[in-house]
């Protein structure tokens, strides 16, 4: 059979034209995270900062109604920016302490020439950090009760979208159960206590408050705190 090669030719343009043109489609993802006091819309993998994406769009819909933008994230222009931002937005997470500077700078480093969650080996960040970065979205007030979706838009610099996922509707959510962190042995050293724990799982508290019991009521302790990594 012999092969007409001008057809086969103009098939093949015809495809990869057709392919130029389709409309970026928004893929539904699991991105929600609800608080007693508002919703985290987590934003992906990257970071905005240019390389590629130059920022985030995030727009919001309640019920049946349209999708209107509420905000979009960038990642900041420089360090003193950063940790102003960072300090503001540690105010959310009042009990997990703030990184050290020199943690914070390289991140804000890695995350500018990296761009992407992945390409960072980072133990100490926290979400507050992430919501600095813009790679993590807060939105008070909003409840399981709300019935919101949220459209996620990754844009590059010529305003050209790159990637769009859209959430979960937010009355499907139940809050997340961490794995608690369980008490394998107490040691007196004088008037010192030491506690070890352990926890198990795939979603492990990295931060958790510790309490005694003094005359029939829960008393936080105050002794020394640690960030850890879990493995």
């Amino acid at each position: 059979m012999k092969t007409n090669h001008n057809l086969l030719r103009l098939v093949v343009i015809f495809l990869v034209l057709t392919g130029c043109t389709l409309p970026v489609s928004a893929q539904n993802r699991e991105i929600l995270r609800i608080s007693p006091s508002g919703m985290f819309v987590f934003l992906g993998e990257n970071f905005p900062c240019g390389n590629p994406v130059s920022s985030i769009k995030i727009e919001r819909k309640s019920g049946s109604g349209e999708y209107q933008t509420i905000a979009e994230t960038r990642f900041p222009s420089d360090f003193g920016s950063f940790i102003k931002e960072n300090m503001k937005n540690h105010q959310l997470f009042p009990h997990i302490p703030i990184p050290a500077d020199s943690v914070l700078r390289t991140f804000f480093i890695g995350a500018s020439a990296h761009s992407a969650m992945s390409e960072l080996k980072m133990v100490d960040i926290t979400m507050a950090e992430r919501i600095t970065a813009g790679n993590i979205f807060y939105d008070p007030g909003i409840k399981t009760s709300s019935n919101v979706n949220y459209r996620i838009t990754q844009l590059d610099m010529a305003g050209s979208v790159l990637f769009q996922m859209t959430s979960v509707n937010s009355m499907t959510l139940t809050p997340a159960l961490m794995s608690v962190p369980v008490i394998t042995g107490m040691h007196n050293f004088g008037k010192e206590v030491y506690l070890k724990w352990i926890a198990i799982g795939e979603d492990n508290s990295r931060f958790f408050s510790v309490y005694r019991i003094e005359n029939d009521k829960p008393v936080e302790c105050k002794g020394s705190k640690r960030q850890v990594q879990i493995t």
